[in-house]
């Protein structure tokens, strides 16, 4: 979703009335269920939250809980992030139909790669149409645009 603060604020306000409204109903689920529906809805609002500026994106997000439930599509792999060594979960980008993952692989998936808001927008476009030549992406050079979002430095 992408929403201003004031549409975001709507947003949780339209939840709101829609628990009030169903108040009876969600009682009856119990405290346990509803903190645990809350929990859940918050998260996921987090996560697919960004400011209207960037709905030219179009972005795909995909998070992975896998204390809830396990996927044989990701990899649990050990890297070293800031410093830390950490436990992450990696989906590749690959065709493969037996764990689930079909048509995921680069070539299919990319429409394009927006650079940007950055410093070094050349730098960066030339690295990335370096990698989606090695991918096999077809007009890898004309799908690597800059954003026009200026860069925040404060």
């Amino acid at each position: 979703m992408y929403l201003t603060e004031d549409a975001y604020k709507a947003r949780l306000d339209q939840i709101t009335g829609a628990i009030l409204i169903n108040r009876k109903y969600l009682q009856l689920l119990g405290q346990d269920t509803l903190v645990t529906y809350i929990h859940h809805m918050l998260f996921h609002t987090a996560i697919v939250t960004k400011h209207p500026g960037f709905s030219e994106e179009r972005e795909w997000r995909l998070f992975y809980r896998p204390n809830e439930e396990h996927s044989a599509a990701m990899e649990r792999r050990v890297e070293v992030l800031g410093g830390v060594p950490q436990i992450v979960y990696v989906l590749p980008l690959r065709h493969d139909p037996e764990v689930g993952l079909f048509g995921a692989d680069v070539p299919s998936l990319l429409d394009r790669v927006i650079i940007g808001p950055t410093e070094y927008p050349y730098v960066s476009a030339e690295a990335f149409r370096q990698v989606l030549e090695q991918a096999n992406v077809t007009e890898h050079r004309e799908k690597v645009v800059s954003s026009d979002i200026p860069l925040r430095t404060d």
